[in-house]
């Protein structure tokens, strides 16, 4: 019976081979933690010191999580209103739909070591480098605009929050959709929620009665 031996070629090799997969992997670690003290959550039984509301006329949903960039934690959609037409019709009307092709959708971010001296500066790294990967393009701190304390304090119990627009995103955790509002939301010791908004109609995220302003009561801290 003939013995396979290690040669020097192949001893080489296979050593060449592992450390590529260490570097990989830990680069990849690199990427998904941006050098900061977050850690996405992209289990479905781990948890956060976060509560999810559903709030009025939504409904929560289950999305592919196939290819996309970021885990999403917990995902909702307006629930459709009656069509306005005769019930005879096999169609809906698309008037009465503002919130067609809307989703709300979280991921959450666990903080395993900020301190209160470095949380801003790591949550604004994270948020950033967060931001630009679902959008598919560099965002900067310019893209974003701050939320007050009374508004953080009303609705989510944040430390500090910040929002910002995007159109015509470029992303797998955005395909199918043509807009984006992002939120990002931190609390020191606890983590980061991220809130996208994606929606294929501006009314859903600019309008009072949309979808994105309807969510605003969809997770605290």
């Amino acid at each position: 019976m003939m013995k396979t031996h290690f040669s020097g070629n192949f001893r080489q090799r296979t050593v060449f081979c592992l450390l590529l997969w260490f570097v990989s992997t830990t680069a990849f670690s690199e990427i998904i933690s941006f050098g900061t003290h977050f850690r996405h959550l992209q289990d479905t039984f781990e948890t956060m010191k976060v509560s999810f509301a559903v709030p009025d006329a939504f409904e929560r949903i289950i999305v592919p999580q196939k290819g996309t960039e970021l885990y999403i934690k917990f995902a909702l959609r307006p629930k459709a209103k009656p069509s306005s037409m005769s019930t005879t019709r096999s169609f809906k009307s698309t008037n009465s739909l503002s919130d067609e092709h809307t989703e709300v959708r979280h991921c959450l971010f666990l903080d395993t070591g900020t301190t209160e001296q470095s949380f801003n500066r790591e949550f604004i790294v994270f948020m950033l480098n967060c931001a630009s990967l679902v959008s598919g393009r560099e965002l900067t701190v310019a893209d974003f605009s701050s939320i007050s304390k009374a508004e953080l304090t009303k609705t989510c119990k944040a430390d500090v929050g910040y929002i910002c627009y995007v159109a015509n995103p470029h992303s797998r955790f955005t395909a199918g959709y043509n807009q984006m509002m992002l939120e990002f939301y931190g609390k020191q010791g606890t983590g980061i929620v991220m809130r996208a908004t994606v929606s294929n109609t501006s009314k859903a995220l600019t309008s009072r009665t949309g979808a994105f302003m309807k969510a605003r009561s969809s997770f605290s801290f």
